[in-house]
């Protein structure tokens, strides 16, 4: 590589990393670390995503640590949404000492049976840190796309299996609790539940 070029390229990494060549490089913008118990981890800031049909950004907090122990790569610890009508951002959850377990996002379908890509909501599975995944229980935590709409349905839930939109608009959701399955019937507008129904699992012959 000539000098030139070699020149060149020094001086798109030092714009790159540093946002000059100053020798002083930028702050960048930090998430809010854990305190307490939670020191360890290592919050960092993941993707951000565009919710189709609003002007509302989301952006996850995660813990690439580990300490939730959880197999399913960096822990989802809280939800940031930042909307332009509002001069504050919204978390999700009021602290960053739990993680979301499994995360199901509600997809109706259209009438041509295929799924659409913006979804209604999310169904949440959330365990406290420190709660190995798939040991232990946890809550049951809805909320629509934008994050104002949130209610807890349920604890002491093991497993969240499946979510759904029925054709009248309602949430429809299973999960394990007490060595039973359990539906719940959400409202699909208020997010209040409307229906629980636990099944007891008949013996085989």
């Amino acid at each position: 590589m000539s000098g030139y070029f070699a020149r060149l390229v020094a001086l798109g990494l030092c714009a790159f990393l540093s946002g000059g060549c100053s020798g002083e490089r930028e702050a960048v913008l930090q998430p809010p670390q854990a305190g307490g118990a939670n020191a360890d981890a290592k919050l960092t800031w993941g993707n951000i995503h565009e919710i189709p049909g609003t002007a509302v950004m989301r952006m996850d907090l995660l813990d690439g640590s580990g300490y939730g122990l959880s197999s399913q790569g960096p822990e989802t610890r809280n939800v940031l949404f930042l909307d332009p009508a509002e001069k504050f951002g919204r978390w999700l959850l009021p602290d960053s000492r739990h993680y979301f377990a499994i995360e199901i996002a509600l997809r109706p379908y259209d009438d041509d049976g295929r799924r659409r890509y913006t979804p209604f909501g999310t169904a949440v599975l959330v365990k406290e840190v420190g709660q190995p995944f798939g040991k232990g229980t946890g809550r049951l935590l809805v909320f629509d796309t934008v994050g104002r709409t949130v209610e807890w349905l349920g604890e002491g839930i093991r497993w969240l299996h499946a979510a759904s939109v029925s054709p009248s608009g309602d949430w429809v959701i299973l999960f394990e609790r007490n060595q039973q399955f359990v539906t719940a019937v959400v409202d699909g507008q208020s997010l209040k539940l409307k229906q629980e129904q636990a099944f007891d699992i008949p013996p085989l012959e």
